[in-house]
């Protein structure tokens, strides 16, 4: 049977057909290589319970300002690349130059608050900045920090991320990016549904992230 959705035609999977795809799955998860199945959040107890980042899944990570909601897509990040895998970032509250400093700050073994002022910091300091530094330049990470961004253009952007082999988008915060909605949960509700959309599988093209 062939459907037509949203102008495009696709092939709706037998029970059977869908059972063998399960199945595929699992025994390639069997297969897969690491201590996590998905990519890592950066914190071994939580990939233990979580089974890491998956394919084709959308999370939020909500909390109260100053709780480490960035600090914890950093360090997710940090941990990603150190593996090899391409990540992309969108941080619409910071520039990109401050997401920088906080991932040397991690890989130097160094605090934020530190870096913020290197006049104090000592000549073994700096030179553990610089290669903290030349280290992550050679990560597979991209950085966007365009300010008021709009849902619509970090889809577009995200696309492109994609097609250049992200293979996970970090989004820091959902609450700064323009959307339309009569309030802030219809709002908070279309950047939401944008953004799932990006990680959602298309059946009817068989693309998928």
């Amino acid at each position: 049977m062939r459907l037509c959705a949203r102008g495009r035609t696709g092939k709706t999977l037998e029970l059977g057909e869908v059972v063998l795809e399960s199945l595929n799955e699992l025994h390639a998860i069997r297969k897969s290589q690491g201590e996590c199945v998905g990519l890592t959040t950066g914190m071994q107890e939580l990939d233990e319970l979580t089974t890491g980042f998956r394919d084709s899944e959308f999370y939020v990570i909500g909390a109260r300002p100053g709780m480490g909601k960035t600090a914890f897509a950093c360090q997710a990040i940090r941990a990603n690349c150190k593996e090899g895998r391409k990540c992309a970032f969108f941080s619409v509250e910071v520039k990109r130059t401050q997401i920088i400093n906080r991932l040397i700050a991690m890989e130097s073994k160094l605090s934020v608050f530190e870096l913020r002022d290197p006049r104090w910091l000592t000549d073994d300091q700096m030179n553990r900045i610089n290669i903290a530094a030349g280290e992550i330049a050679t990560w597979p990470l991209m950085i966007e920090d365009s300010p008021a961004l709009d849902v619509k253009e970090l889809a577009a952007i995200a696309r492109l991320f994609i097609a250049q082999g992200a293979e996970i988008i970090f989004v820091d915060y959902l609450q700064k990016l323009r959307a339309a909605g009569k309030d802030r949960f219809a709002k908070v509700t279309a950047i939401a549904d944008s953004l799932w959309e990006l990680g959602a599988r298309d059946e009817c093209s068989g693309r998928g992230p």
